[in-house]
């Protein structure tokens, strides 16, 4: 098999192909490997519930994961604790006092993918995963975040613990400054990368 990129998170590693499969392997048990269970696997294993589209980008995270299509789209899978999949995260909105039917729809453990809702007028070109946190840029220039903010690395609501749904990060930030060429999430960090600057 050829591999165009990998990612590695805690106990997993991801491996694109250059026709746009993804592969996983390693510990499954918060459904990292997006195989569907949270079973280990030992050798690499197509992640079938992407066969149908044409992976680009794949991140890795500790225990979750984001991969972007060539439209534009993100799928995540994974851990959920702190929203990092930018899904309703049940244990933060059950810490935050949700009643217990606005829980329903809350996920922890994703263990296949699932897309991202991004705003339907932008396209994802740049995606990123912290430790626990997710990050993407748009054809807008817009970066959008989700996840744990525990050291501030959402850029957002300093307050703030977890956000469990794509962010904008400072609205206006994108029309007021220079091209956002890149977005990469460190362990407990964001940094931008502006035309001829870092933000």
């Amino acid at each position: 098999m050829r591999v165009k990129a990998i990612a590695c998170g805690l106990d997993f590693v991801l491996c694109l192909t250059p026709t746009g499969q993804v592969f996983s392997k390693g510990l499954g048990s918060r459904g990292q490997l997006g195989l569907g269970d949270l079973d280990d696997r030992e050798r690499l294993t197509l992640i079938e519930a992407l066969q149908v589209l044409t992976v680009v980008a794949v991140s890795a995270g500790n225990w979750h994961a984001l991969c972007l299509t060539d439209t534009g789209d993100v799928y995540s899978w994974g851990w959920n604790e702190h929203g990092q999949l930018g899904h309703k995260s049940f244990s933060l909105r059950k810490k935050l006092g949700y009643p217990r039917e606005a829980l329903a729809d809350s996920i922890s453990v994703l263990a296949s993918p699932k897309p991202v809702e991004i705003p339907e007028d932008e396209r994802v070109i740049q995606i990123s995963c912290g430790a626990r946190h997710s990050a993407c840029l748009t054809d807008h220039n817009h970066v959008y975040v989700f996840g744990w903010n525990g050291f501030g690395q959402l850029g957002v609501d300093p307050n703030g613990d977890a956000i469990d749904t794509p962010t904008l990060v400072n609205p206006g930030f994108g029309e007021k400054t220079r091209s956002i060429t890149s977005v990469r999430c460190g362990t407990w960090s964001t940094t931008l990368v502006l035309e001829n600057a870092i933000a």
